[in-house]
């Protein structure tokens, strides 16, 4: 649901955002913190990622980075925190933000390591913490308000309106099935009516799948210690959608094959008829993600019998003289590859692929 542009997720996420704010400024005050701003920027840096997994993952970064940048901070401004240092203050710096800058490459922390020693650093020499104690209680100060806003970040992120990566990307899931389904279907009236079409046509499918597994990662990693979550299943979606998708990418190659003879394309409707029920099946696979559906197995069962049969009549048709032998290959190809696609939606091919899977988390 959307109101002036805004959905329910935004709205939500703007109202955890403000709370999470309010509620990092208000414990760092009542704690008589004289550096209050620190957990509330990091309250906000963390709870710039929606979904659970993102905000612990940007936690865990913002955290470590700030806490090496604090230490390395308190040791640098141990010796230049006078005045009369300002050039020395100015190479440091450099060399402080340029390693910074290199090492991003690796990983943001670093660039956040540099940000707080910066600060430390800075803060510092201005205020001019003559002492050891001096320096290390604010760089202290800071790791510790750091950590406030990331734990309260955290807590609001879990705890209020939780934004699963992993439900997030059951439902893209589905979306993408549903866009597999169509594709095939495309494809199969396509190839009935002696069409082509663009191989560009799946770039966006392809482009979203490319992001699949980053975020089944991300919540395997984050959110396993969270939620019950079956990772081994949310992977098999995942594999599978690459797979089917790799064998429309056959196919469409098979359809667009230009060195034809003329003649119409041969079992058209068997061909139209065959990808009709395999795209039933696999939109339903992507709403359950499970082929123990009865739905399922019948319409792979009939798609599977059907592209044999095809292919037996196939063969004998290529027996006879002046057959189109590059129609009966054309025709035989789109019928193998739907077998093959079939055979990624039983029983015993999930049951092979969770068994891969069952170690990896």
């Amino acid at each position: 649901m959307r109101h002036f542009g805004l959905s329910r997720l935004h709205l939500r996420h703007a109202v955890k955002t403000g709370l999470a704010c309010s509620l990092a400024y208000l414990l760092s005050a009542l704690l008589k913190s004289d550096y209050p701003v620190w957990a509330v920027v990091s309250t906000i840096v963390v709870m710039q990622r929606t979904s659970v997994a993102e905000s612990l993952q940007a936690s865990l970064l913002r955290f470590s980075g700030m806490a090496l940048g604090a230490v390395i901070g308190v040791a640098l401004s141990l010796v230049f925190t006078h005045p009369e240092n300002i050039w020395s203050i100015a190479v440091i710096l450099f060399g402080l933000n340029a390693a910074g800058a290199y090492f991003f490459q690796y990983g943001s922390r670093y660039m956040l390591a540099s940000i707080a020693a910066t600060i430390v650093l800075l803060v510092g020499h201005f205020q001019l913490h003559h002492s050891m104690g001096e320096a290390i209680i604010f760089g202290l100060t800071l790791i510790w308000e750091i950590a406030l806003g990331v734990g309260i970040a955290i807590v609001v992120s879990a705890l209020i309106w939780p934004v699963r990566m992993s439900d997030t990307l059951k439902r893209d899931l589905e979306h993408q099935f549903a866009l597999v389904a169509d594709h095939l279907t495309g494809i199969a009236r396509a190839y009935a009516k002696d069409s082509t079409v663009a191989t560009s046509s799946l770039r966006e499918l392809v482009g979203k799948l490319l992001n699949n597994r980053a975020r089944l990662t991300a919540a395997a990693q984050n959110e396993r210690y969270l939620y019950n979550e079956n990772y081994d299943d949310l992977e098999a979606r995942v594999v599978t959608v690459n797979r089917t998708v790799t064998i429309l990418r056959i196919l469409l190659d098979v359809l667009n094959d230009t060195d034809r003879s003329g003649h119409p394309p041969l079992m058209a409707e068997e061909a139209e008829e065959a990808a009709s029920h395999l795209a039933l099946a696999i939109t339903e696979f992507g709403r359950n993600g499970s082929v123990d559906s009865p739905g399922i197995k019948s319409q792979i069962d009939k798609a599977v019998a059907m592209s044999r049969v095809a292919m037996d009549e196939l063969c004998r048709e290529e027996e006879k003289p002046a057959t189109d032998l590059h129609g009966v290959m054309r025709a035989h190809s789109f019928f193998r590859l739907y077998t093959q696609l079939g055979g990624f939606y039983t029983a015993q091919a999930m049951a092979d692929l969770h068994e891969g899977l069952s170690n990896e988390w």
